[in-house]
């Protein structure tokens, strides 16, 4: 088909446009030649005329036309031969961006707290630590809160140097510990988490701290601190550096008072009854009754008004009264006992016109014999009971008996859905019209993308008697489990994968605060609620054993393992009970207490041979073989003589049906490796062909790993290879304690070998093994600077600015 046939817009358009170029090139040729004409007939009547006309001549009939035509070639030849067509972008890779800690929001207005504002100041500026402490809900939060603003407002700091951290524990039953308080306030600054609670380790985890917020902040906040376990390992690092930023306010209950000197104390009492009142009519929009005004009246002269006054009887003086309100306001603010969230409870629930009635009849169903903002909610739900609606005022009981709390909206519907099936389908992330409703009448918080259930509420509601037979706890605690074992076995499942394993290990980082409370004993009172929530409770602490492991957070598997043994043995599960008992060994195992994880181990061994669970006993006799040879290779100990556990490693990875049948492979490498035999080399390409085919990229990664430190004796470049590929492939996935290995090999190597330092310095030619090597031992300390052994990383730190070479690891 011709260019210019066809009978198409798009050919018409092109036929158009490239005879509209042709037109202007020769329009443009012919006008500069008429150009060229003129002026060479003016120019002949001179010599210089004649002469510079025949230039001009020929410049505007040659030149100038031959130019112009051929911009308007090469126009036409782009146009015709248009480029080919930008690639797009490559895909992003989905990298999660590291934690910031939240910003600073100016709080609102504080009535009657100059005092303790300025005490805590005054504290802050002299110690550099102030403690805030008070009964509950007296105001602490905001005495600190308008301090903490006052020093922004004074020009001492700005709002971007300050953070505030919420402490309040997601469990509904007791405060965090001090390790995973300490655990949630580092993982805001992107630092690695402490792996246990040993004094050692929290001083340490308190060090790194301060010194992050030292180069970056002026302020820290802590809010909501309820025991001293979750700041003691903290105050040290403050209170031996008297005086200087960062500063650390802490708002608490009175439990805190005694962790610092008198000097950084500050002591909050319950609010005045003027302070109490101001609240109410800032909160209400009303304005406090005044006396009457005396009318002003004409001055007389001096003698006439001497005159009159003797004349008259003197008038009755009416001493000036305060600003008042009318009575049963009085009453009300009595009654709240100096707790501001009490007054302004009520101040939002109280929207009628005739608010004094509204006030006396919510006072009618008051005792006073409770705690002041407990009895003020009790009262409330009296008075909102019936307007909520049956769905509601079922979500609300629900929310007081679930064993956490600062749910995410995917949990709330799971307990909604579980109680009504055919509740509305919201928008995706929108609340449960139940639930709306209870967040408009202000019974919960919202905090973050979170919703909190307060602990007065909790209280208010857990001491009503109701008439309904039915118990929520029966419906909601099953499904909020349920809901949460789905979710955290599917993120356990994707660690490996690289695609998606460093954000499910970002989740997991996230919920795990939420999981672990899911286990406290206190929860399962009623046995019927534990045999319906038990197998999840199992699933999930499956799924938890994986992330601890590969986190090194011997901790929180030592907790969690602890408690389900717990539970496990209320229902009469022994299998259950063994597996929970063999996961608390290896948590003994990671923290060195080879005695207290060999008597586990013997107690899982008696109870895996006695079982009639075919299934169960491989699995319980498996454990405890890996866990002895593991156990013997963290002592130094040979494994040669441990043929029972080598055949049950054989057994498990043999044809790799098994899912562990990867790291056992892995894990059987190992135990060669160890022992110095020649077919470690071989069960490891095993392995890792074995991970390659499942896509498992964290056994794939150990595998790697292992076949480097399997070759650095005899190919020390060629192990560096296996470090560099298995590092890749722990970064991938987000495993941040297999990255420190492997940056922990590399350094090494750069410092025994220089040929491995030009490899991996910027600058082959001009490589010093120290300085290479120091970067990458940094960051490894850096990344397992929770964990309680770095001795290792430490000695090799030394030796690389100070020039002694160590041998490969």
């Amino acid at each position: 088909m011709s260019r210019l046939g066809g009978g198409g817009p798009q050919s018409v358009r092109g036929f158009l446009t490239r005879f509209g170029v042709f037109t202007f090139g020769a329009l443009l040729w012919f006008l500069g030649a008429l150009a060229g004409e003129l002026i060479g007939g003016q120019a002949n009547a001179t010599d210089v005329g004649q002469y510079l006309g025949r230039i001009l001549l020929v410049i505007g009939v040659g030149v100038v036309p031959l130019t112009a035509l051929t911009w308007v070639g090469y126009q036409l030849w782009k146009w015709r031969h248009p480029p080919p067509p930008e690639l797009p972008p490559p895909p992003e890779v989905g990298w999660l961006v590291g934690p910031e800690p939240p910003e600073w929001r100016a709080p609102g207005p504080i009535y009657d707290r100059d005092g303790e504002v300025t005490a805590v100041l005054r504290a802050v500026l002299s110690t550099g630590i102030a403690v805030v402490h008070g009964p509950r809900d007296v105001g602490t939060s905001a005495v600190a809160e308008a301090a903490v603003q006052a020093l922004i407002d004074e020009r001492r700091t700005e709002d971007r140097y300050v953070v505030r951290l919420d402490l309040r524990s997601r469990s509904t039953r007791s405060p965090d510990d001090a390790r995973a308080t300490a655990g949630r306030i580092l993982s805001t600054f992107g630092l690695d988490e402490p792996a246990n609670g040993t004094p050692k380790v929290l001083a340490n985890a308190a060090e790194r701290l301060h010194d992050v917020l030292a180069k970056q902040y002026a302020v820290l906040l802590l809010d909501n601190v309820a025991a001293v376990d979750e700041i003691k390992w903290l105050l040290p690092q403050w209170t031996k550096r008297n005086n200087r930023q960062p500063w650390l306010v802490i708002a608490g209950e009175t439990a805190i008072e005694s962790v610092v000197p008198g000097i950084s104390q500050v002591p909050v009492d319950p609010l005045s009854m003027d302070g109490m009142r101001r609240i109410w009519h800032a909160d209400t929009d009303t304005a406090p009754t005044e006396p009457p005004r005396p009318v002003p009246t004409r001055r007389r002269s001096g003698l006439v008004r001497w005159v009159l006054d003797r004349l008259r009887p003197p008038p009755e003086v009416v001493p000036t009264q305060p600003l008042v309100t009318p009575d049963p306001i009085d009453k009300l603010l009595a009654v709240c006992g100096g707790r501001p969230r009490a007054i302004k409870a009520v101040a939002r629930e109280i929207t009628g016109p005739d608010r004094e009635a509204e006030v006396s009849s919510l006072l009618a169903s008051l005792h006073t014999d409770e705690n002041p903002l407990v009895g003020i909610w009790r009262a409330i739900l009296l008075r909102t009971k019936d307007s909520l609606g049956p769905d509601a005022y079922w979500l609300l009981r629900a929310l007081a008996v679930l064993p956490v709390t600062a749910l995410t909206t995917e949990a709330i519907t799971a307990v909604l859905k579980a109680h009504a099936p055919d509740v509305d389908a919201d928008p995706v992330g929108a609340l449960p019209a139940p639930f709306e409703a209870l967040r408009v009448r202000g019974f919960v918080q919202e905090v973050g993308e979170r919703y909190r259930l307060p602990q007065e509420i909790r209280w208010a509601i857990a001491g009503q008697a109701d008439d309904e037979d039915d118990d929520p706890a029966h419906i909601a605690v099953p499904a909020l489990v349920n809901h949460h074992a789905d979710r955290v076995v599917r993120r356990a499942n994707q660690l490996d994968v690289r695609s998606v394993g460093a954000r499910a290990a970002a989740w997991l980082h996230e919920e795990e605060p939420t999981l672990r409370p899911l286990f406290s004993p206190e929860s399962y009172e009623d046995g019927a609620v534990l045999l319906a929530v038990l197998d999840d409770l199992a699933r999930i602490a499956g799924a938890l054993e994986y992330w601890y492991v590969r986190e090194q957070q011997a901790d929180g598997l030592l907790k969690v393992s602890t408690e389900l043994r717990v539970l496990a043995g209320s229902a009469k599960r022994s299998g259950l009970a063994a597996l929970a008992a063999a996961r608390m060994a290896t948590a003994y195992r990671m923290v060195g207490q080879r005695t207290k994880a060999d008597g586990l181990l013997s107690e899982v061994d008696g109870e895996a041979r006695g079982t009639t669970d075919h299934d169960l006993a491989t699995e319980l006799v498996t454990r405890v073989c890996v866990e002895r040879a593991l156990l013997a290779m963290a002592g130094g100990e040979s494994t040669r003589d441990g043929v029972e556990e080598r055949r049950a490693l054989e057994e498990l990875a043999e044809g790799g049906r098994h899912p562990g049948a990867g790291i056992a492979m892995v894990n059987l490498g190992a135990l060669h490796l160890a022992n110095g035999s020649p077919d470690a080399a071989a069960l490891l390409d095993r392995a890792e062909a074995m991970a390659r085919a499942r896509d498992d990229v964290g056994c794939q990664a150990q595998a790697v790993e292992l076949r480097g430190i399997a070759l650095s004796t005899t190919d020390l470049n060629a192990a560096v290879s296996r470090w560099l590929e298995a590092q890749q492939l722990f970064e991938a996935i987000g495993e941040e304690q297999g990255q420190a290995r492997c940056l922990q090999h590399l350094g090494a190597a750069a410092l025994v070998d220089p040929s491995v330092a030009a490899r991996l310095a910027d600058d082959p030619d001009d490589a010093d093994p120290a300085a290479t090597a120091l970067p990458l031992l940094q960051r490894s300390k850096q990344l397992r600077a929770g964990q309680p052994d770095t001795a290792l990383v430490d000695e090799y730190l030394r030796r690389a600015t100070g020039g002694q070479a160590p041998a490969p690891n």
